[in-house]
């Protein structure tokens, strides 16, 4: 199942349903800021693209596509940037009850969001690589045009052959 089949289907579904009320976007970007070679954080040395050094920030921000608004900014040092950690701060910090699909691109793929979010019984559609889809599903993507499948999957800190054994 490709992207826009996908979105085209949970658009059907909310016309005909009226079960998500909530639909969000997760992006991030970059931003130069001044320019403070004693900011640690946020200082890039001196390049060939940059002589002088520059500073940067990195933007997480949460957006609601329904209300066109935006519902949380998570702004951190670039050099300190966890998409991983911004995505499951800010889906912490929604304070709604109602059903949402979390949409968002690549830097957010992580099994910790996609369990973050699932234990708080929402849902997801988050663009992964080839190599993470290919890792989540078990098989090279290799010839592989759409893919429409459930997969469950045991997740543990160890590859211990007896913890996947006996789960």
């Amino acid at each position: 199942m490709n992207q826009c089949h996908l979105l085209r289907e949970i658009s059907y579904q909310k016309r005909n349903f009226p079960f998500f009320t909530s639909n969000s976007k997760i992006s991030s970007s970059f931003a130069d800021i001044f320019r403070d070679e004693k900011d640690t954080e946020t200082y890039f040395e001196p390049n060939n693209k940059s002589p002088r050094g520059f500073n940067q920030i990195h933007i997480n921000a949460l957006y609601s596509i329904l209300d066109k608004q935006f519902l949380d900014v998570l702004v951190q040092p670039a050099r300190k940037r966890n998409e991983y950690s911004a995505f499951c701060e800010m889906v912490d910090r929604v304070k709604n009850n109602c059903p949402t699909i979390y949409i968002a691109d690549r830097g957010y793929a992580s099994y910790n969001d996609f369990a973050h979010v699932i234990e708080k019984q929402q849902y997801f559609l988050i663009r992964c690589t080839d190599v993470k889809t290919s890792r989540l599903l078990g098989f090279p993507l290799e010839d592989v045009r759409e893919i429409d499948c459930h997969v469950d999957r045991i997740l543990c800190r160890s590859k211990a052959k007896k913890n996947l054994k006996h789960p």
